[in-house]
Formats: structure tokens, C-alpha cells, sequence
């Protein structure tokens, strides 16, 4: 899970925007069904892992709590953003406070002006990575992550991989045989 990390780093450090907030926005997808593998809604599955490591992040103690970027406002944005290439998130079922989000590459973050919230882009990309690093840095996720069945992206001459009769002969560059 640390190469999830590294690359929405690589992609903020390239301002590739749209890679790096669309690869952060999976981040409590992915660690949320690696930690509720039994619970069966990924939106509770998004909003408990959001909660606990990324929440935080986006909480402002002054002088009583607020928190900007609530659960169910995440799992809308990322609703939105990936399903539908928005930050509008008027009529979303999960939405909690926030009507729409902007992002900036400027020294802006955390800025409400009514129902509006914008945000840093690389500060918030920032913010899920490190999010992903504390919750990899307990033992039992990192090893729960690590024997995952996720997604692997090997690099290379495709024809030198080996993969079972039933999927791709990739020697012929063919679908089954």
C-alpha cells in the first residue's frame, strides 16, 4: 500500500491534480474494505475509515471543534468526482455541510464561504497520504494490507510473464486458448 502513497506523491509533485485527488479519493475505499472486510456498504466502509485517519486532518479546534470536511461530505466528493468529474454536491444522500468543492493550487486551504469549502489540492492529497501512512503504521493493518488481493501493476516485457492456462497467454499477446 506504500507505492498508493508514493505515487498520488509522484502525481501531486508532477501537478497531475486530477491522478493524484482521484488515486487519494479510492485511498479510504481500499483501506476500508481492508479493515471492514465483513460490512457490506462501501459508503460505511469509506466513512469509518475517513473518520478515524483522515478526518483529523481536516478539524480545526478553534474554539470548539469543526470539522470541515466531515465522513459522509468525503464519500460525497468522492462520489461526485469519480462517478461524475464534479465537486457539486447538491441532492447527494451522504452529503453533511458542504454543497461544493473547490480545489486551488494556491496557499489557500480550509476556506468556507457559506456552504462552499475550498481546499488546498496538494495539502489535501498530503493530508490522505499521511492519513494512509499512520493507518499502515499499525501492525495489523499493514500486514492485513499486505495479504489483500489488490490490484498488481507489474512493469516490464509483458511476453516474460508467466500467468495461468485460463487467462491471458501473454507470449501471443491473446485471450485464452
Amino acid at each position: 500500500m506504500n507505492h498508493v502513497a508514493t505515487s498520488i506523491r509522484q502525481a501531486v509533485e508532477q501537478q497531475n491534480w486530477y491522478a493524484a485527488l482521484a488515486l487519494a479519493l479510492a485511498v479510504p475505499d481500499i483501506c476500508g474494505r481492508i479493515a471492514l472486510p465483513e460490512e457490506k456498504s462501501s459508503r460505511r466502509r469509506f466513512e469509518a475509515w475517513w473518520a478515524e485517519w483522515a478526518e483529523p486532518a481536516f478539524t480545526a479546534e478553534r474554539p470548539t471543534k469543526h470539522v470541515f470536511v466531515p465522513a459522509g461530505d468525503a464519500y460525497a466528493l468522492r462520489c461526485s468526482f469519480l462517478h461524475e468529474g464534479s465537486g457539486d454536491l447538491f441532492g447527494h444522500k451522504a452529503r453533511e455541510a458542504v454543497d461544493r468543492f473547490t480545489f486551488v493550487d494556491a496557499p489557500m486551504h480550509l476556506i468556507v464561504v457559506g456552504k462552499h469549502l475550498m481546499l488546498n489540492i496538494g495539502q489535501t492529497c498530503h493530508a490522505i497520504c499521511d492519513a494512509l501512512e499512520r493507518w499502515l503504521a499499525d501492525p495489523a493493518n499493514e500486514q492485513s494490507a499486505h495479504a489483500a488481493p489488490l490490484l498488481k501493476i507489474q512493469v516490464g516485457n509483458a511476453a516474460s510473464y508467466s500467468v495461468s492456462q485460463d487467462a491471458w497467454h501473454l507470449s501471443a499477446g491473446r485471450l485464452g486458448d
